[in-house]
């Protein structure tokens, strides 16, 4: 599907990000949330069908994390985790007879960014990145970031990617 088709058949969408810190250990959870219906019909020998694939999908990523360097320009984590995905789909027919029926840190501004890759039981390979703009508070840190994650499954020998890019909101709080 091109972008323009995801959003005018998207249900309902949601990315958050939070990161905490005390010191130099943090944690790190990231969760994005899509539920996407595409109703399509089409005329097979004469007889118009009807389909409603349905994706229901959650990505959930948890870390701990280190500060690997701390100054007053540039504050890098390293950070080692786990992404977990969930993922329903269906695909309801209807037949025409019967009708039954998917971080730099400077004072004040700065520049958040993150990026990881692996591979796992569900998928062959798997990558994540985000950058974007923010601002540091006393309590702690509010981003706006774009972010895309990325999934390649390659289940009976054919290879599927899967590409989700977005806008994601984000806040680090420090205590």
């Amino acid at each position: 599907m091109n972008p323009g088709n995801v959003l005018s058949n998207l249900n309902g969408a949601a990315m958050l990000v939070v990161q905490a810190h005390r010191a130099r250990l943090g944690f790190y959870l990231d969760a994005v949330y899509g539920d996407l219906t595409v109703g399509n019909s089409r005329t097979v020998q004469q007889v118009s069908l009807s389909a409603n694939p349905l994706v229901d999908m959650t990505i959930l990523t948890v870390a701990p994390s280190d500060a690997l360097h701390q100054s007053p320009t540039l504050f890098l984590d390293g950070v080692l985790g786990a992404r977990f995905l969930w993922q329903n789909t269906s695909t309801t027919i209807r037949w025409p007879e019967t009708g039954q029926s998917v971080t730099g840190r400077a004072t004040g501004h700065f520049v958040p960014f993150y990026a990881d890759m692996g591979g796992g039981q569900s998928s062959s390979f798997s990558t994540q990145a985000c950058v974007g703009m923010g601002h540091t508070f006393g309590w702690g840190d509010i981003s706006l970031v774009a972010k895309n994650v990325y999934y390649q499954f390659t289940p009976n020998v054919r290879t599927v990617d899967l590409s989700l890019f977005g806008v994601a909101v984000a806040a680090t709080f420090r205590f």
